[in-house]
């Protein structure tokens, strides 16, 4: 496994864990829903045929938090002929979970990859038109994160992230506390209808109750959300069943259960 440096959010375990499970369902997913790794295994080193692209255990790997490296990423899709792997590999909202402080280089990042609707709420002047202008960012309107809130899907949920991450950075209360609030609001369906997230969802509500959800220590007065995650585990499973009504090509519960073994509070 390579080493990672202090800077990278991959330093941490629990962010390497989220990032590699997202991998690996890219490549389940692009490989048809091929959802056991040795299945993955088989398919695709039979499909590329070359000895040193036996990639046999990587699967197994992504799932325990390893994270490929550019050029296997890029080979993976060539033999499967798709998928956005590094596009999930190299996210910039990983580094907004990580638990020991972020850096703006990763809001200013997640902020330039949103390409939906959700970025005309961002920009007065969209960055890559122009002038670099900011929306108020860290002293942003409730309108604002009402707006980008109905949404409801993961270029908001990255938005609202950022934007809460960066208030708490400067401890800034009442943003910190509005756009926590919204991430809440739209979790469980937006991570519903993110495979990507899902397949992790109980480790992602453990890194949003720490960084994002948890009391910001101000000497404001202002009464903070409690996060109620009887309530939040009970809209996921709500969500999960309608979203896989829909078609959303979720992860199999067997495996979610399986690979979140220690949260089973979460996953039964």
């Amino acid at each position: 496994m390579a080493r990672h440096s202090k800077d990278s959010p991959f330093y941490e375990k629990n962010i390497r864990i989220l990032a590699g499970s997202a991998i690996f369902v890219e490549v389940a997913l692009t490989a048809g829903g091929l959802w056991r790794d040795t299945d993955l295994d088989d398919f695709i080193n039979d499909k590329n045929g070359y000895e040193k692209d036996n990639y046999s255990g990587l699967y197994r790997k992504m799932l325990q938090g390893t994270i490929t490296e550019n050029h296997v990423c890029r080979r993976v899709q060539k033999t499967l002929n798709g998928g956005e792997l590094k596009f999930w590999r190299d996210l910039p909202y990983w580094g907004l979970l990580r638990s020991n402080g972020t850096y703006g280089t990763h809001i200013d990042k997640t902020l330039k990859s949103i390409q939906s609707r959700v970025r005309h709420h961002i920009w007065s002047i969209p960055f890559d038109k122009g002038e670099h202008k900011y929306s108020s960012r860290a002293y942003t309107s409730l309108d604002s994160i009402k707006a980008i809130s109905k949404y409801k899907n993961l270029d908001a949920l990255l938005t609202l992230t950022a934007w809460a991450r960066e208030s708490r950075e400067q401890n800034i209360l009442v943003p910190s506390y509005q756009c926590a609030q919204y991430t809440r609001k739209i979790f469980a369906y937006t991570v519903c209808h993110t495979p990507h997230l899902f397949i992790r969802w109980p480790l992602l509500v453990e890194q949003y109750k720490n960084q994002i959800w948890s009391y910001l220590d101000t000497d404001m007065s202002e009464n903070w959300l409690e996060i109620n995650l009887n309530n939040l585990i009970d809209e996921i499973h709500t969500e999960e069943k309608k979203a896989r009504k829909e078609g959303i090509k979720l992860p199999p519960l067997q495996l979610v259960r399986r690979i979140n073994r220690e949260y089973l509070i979460y996953t039964h």
